[in-house]
């Protein structure tokens, strides 16, 4: 079990593993509704108003902000950190395979650290993760003046794999304090496409069967 998540029972993880597929893929699946001016973007929208307000209520670490472009509909994953100095402390830096943060390498056992970090880290922290591949995976925050949290920038395929850094800090905050009675599944078949968790095997629900979780990911 990575460090970050060690004491978090793993039936919590899996349930916010499937409350984060489902967003994703609502996203996923109104954004493409929103670029191409379908009119099932209004229905949909209508229901992921809801869905967003029971998951701030679930996950109040965690808050997901949504909004458009004029191009595509996006959200933001907010995390409840003052700064980014607290959000390194309290949880990145138990991400396994850590190396650097913001292109210099430390040595975060050295008791220095601590200073070296309030030099390199201004409005926007990226951390460099090695896995045991030897595969590099970055980490970007940026604290957001607005709403007074951390902003996590993210890729779609990164927070659908629950190894990545992105899945990991996600659950930390989610699971720090939520409200397991909040059954946001329940939301699955009020959109005009499929969302279920099962979608991915072809054995999803909903309106339409026509849109597994990871076909419409690059479009």
């Amino acid at each position: 079990m990575n460090e970050l998540l060690k004491d978090i029972p793993l039936d919590n993880i899996s349930i916010f593993k499937k409350d984060l597929f489902l967003l994703i893929n609502i996203v996923n699946n109104i954004d493409i509704a929103y670029g191409n001016a379908k009119i099932e973007f209004i229905h949909d929208l209508v229901h992921f108003k809801r869905f967003i307000e029971e998951w701030n209520q679930k996950y109040p670490d965690l808050i997901i902000n949504y909004f458009d472009n004029g191009i595509q509909f996006k959200i933001r994953i907010l995390i409840n950190e003052p700064d980014l100095k607290s959000l390194f402390i309290n949880s990145a830096g138990n991400i396994e395979g850590l190396r650097a943060i913001n292109n210099t390498n430390i040595e975060f056992k050295n008791n220095e650290y601590l200073d070296k970090l309030t030099e390199i880290m201004k409005t926007e922290m990226n951390l460099l993760c090695i896995d045991e591949e030897n595969n590099e995976n970055t980490l970007t925050f940026k604290h957001n003046d607005k709403n007074n949290k951390i902003e996590l920038i993210f890729e779609k395929t990164d927070m659908l794999n629950p190894e990545s850094p992105e899945f990991k800090i996600c659950a930390y905050y989610a699971l720090k304090q939520h409200k397991p009675e909040i059954d946001l599944q329940e939301h699955g078949t009020n959109f005009s496409f499929d969302t279920a968790y099962e979608t991915q095997k072809g054995e999803g629900f909903g309106y339409e069967r026509r849109r597994p979780l990871f076909n419409n990911f690059n479009k």
